[in-house]
């Protein structure tokens, strides 16, 4: 396994959506991964809050059936001391009731281990649903000698406004330095690769100081499509979903200076990165985007009829600020694609190297290209590369506990990335492109974009 902080500290993680799909598929996962490689911490245990009528037994079963999808081998005696480390509590958001009982849980936690853990709570929830649990937790934990840890999923707000209103909210109940916004592809082992290979390896920046840039191509291709997600994907799409989020961290941690590896200067230099992203005029966006919805994804559970929701989107533009000034950008991610494709391609206008790529699945690595020749700079390999997303969360959650803000995205950085894909959603909500449908297994080729025009209303 990579390289993780050591948490010395005895921590109780309560999570909120317990019962959930997202539980499901990275919490678990993550935390067997953590516990199978003797990470987690010494003294260490899960409450579980959710609405189903679980007790802690049942509860202990859910977790177990669940595990058998990401760990199939593992037999409930190989399990049970990881079970163990979790316990039910039945509660409603909105009853103060449930805290009530909640906070005497986690006071049981203490006595049982004869220490004070660091209380770390992880939301699992809809953006509308953090305002509601933020006093209950505040209550439950209050300021005291023992740090907090507020883990919060994205998506972090739906535009800008809100997502100041969010921050507003929480730090009315937390410090900054408690919350951990989550983005997953901050901890993906290829960029965490990226980031110390951009010190180690020199050749990488010297690239970017020396040589003239070309553009800049970003790609989030997926095989798969919504699949289980329609009812949620359907409020957001994929602009939303991977673009005000994945694509943007992956363009900063690309080519953004970096002074040193640290959470203090990595932290400013994503925050300063994102602060001069340029904000698209219609015109522009106009020209510059282009966006689709696969063939069939209407016929989806929980999707709406006729939806105008985005599963592909093409968005280009010009960076502003130096030493990029004037760079060509092109940002592109879709769904039920011909082939899985995560990448950074840097291209330059000089003789001896064509581009820099950075590739994230489905090999991890780092290289140059002149032709048809590679030279590599790094590679990684992914140790549990069947198990998605459970090297992330894994990572993620072993920072948060470490207080290592390094793998976060900051209040303002959250509140930049908005502020550049704001007015991009706007214009497309009046008919500066057309949505148009393309064929599940598309190659994402503009030049075969032959797809049948949809509709040009608001995704």
């Amino acid at each position: 396994m990579w390289t993780l902080p050591e948490v010395a500290e005895p921590v109780t993680f309560v999570v909120f959506g317990a019962t959930g799909d997202l539980f499901a598929r990275k919490i678990i996962p993550s935390l067997y991964l953590l516990y199978t490689e003797g990470k987690l911490p010494e003294v260490f245990s899960v409450i579980g809050f959710g609405r189903a009528a679980h007790t802690t037994e049942s509860f202990r079963e859910h977790v177990f059936v669940q595990l058998k999808h990401t760990a199939p081998g593992v037999s409930k005696s190989v399990a049970e001391p990881f079970l163990g480390l979790f316990e039910y509590h039945r509660g409603e958001f909105h009853d103060s009731a449930s805290f009530k009982t909640l906070g005497e849980a986690i006071a049981r936690r203490d006595a049982a281990c004869q220490c004070v853990t660091v209380k770390s709570f992880y939301l699992a929830v809809p953006p509308e649903q953090v305002p509601i649990l933020a006093p209950h937790i505040s209550e439950v934990a209050p300021k005291s000698k023992k740090a907090r840890r507020i883990i919060i999923e994205k998506p972090f707000g739906k535009d800008e406004a809100s997502a100041r209103e969010l921050s507003d909210l929480l730090h009315r109940f937390f410090d900054e330095k408690e919350l951990f916004r989550i983005d997953h592809y901050l901890a993906k082992p290829a960029l965490d690769t990226l980031l110390h290979a951009r010190t180690k390896h020199k050749r990488y920046d010297a690239l970017l100081r020396s040589e003239p840039i070309a553009d800049i191509t970003i790609t989030l291709f997926e095989t798969l499509g919504v699949e289980k997600r329609g009812a949620f994907y359907d409020r957001i799409g994929a602009l939303r979903d991977v673009g005000q989020n994945h694509l943007l961290e992956m363009l900063a941690l690309a080519v953004m200076p970096i002074p040193e590896i640290d959470a203090m200067h990595v932290c400013r230099a994503r925050e300063t990165f994102m602060g001069a992203l340029p904000r698209l005029k219609k015109a522009e966006i106009t020209a510059q985007t282009l966006r689709g919805q696969y063939s069939g994804y209407q016929s989806i559970d929980g999707v709406t009829e006729a939806s105008a929701t985005e599963t592909y989107f093409r968005v280009g533009f010009m960076l502003e600020a130096p030493p990029y000034t004037g760079v060509p950008v092109t940002l592109q991610s879709g769904k039920r694609m011909r082939e899985m494709q995560k990448d950074i391609v840097i291209s330059f206008h000089c003789e001896h190297t064509d581009s820099l790529h950075i590739e994230l699945e489905p090999l991890a690595r780092i290289y140059t290209k002149k032709g048809d020749s590679i030279d590599t700079i790094a590679e990684f390999i992914d140790p549990e590369p069947n198990i998605q997303y459970a090297n992330e969360y894994a990572s993620l959650f072993m920072h948060a506990w470490a207080n290592n803000m390094t793998y976060f995205p900051t209040e303002k950085e959250v509140e930049y990335q908005w502020r550049f894909v704001d007015p991009v959603l706007e214009a497309w909500g009046k008919g500066a492109a057309a949505l148009h449908t393309y064929p599940q297994g598309w190659s994402g080729t503009i030049e075969t974009w032959t797809p049948q025009k949809q509709s040009a209303s608001s995704a």
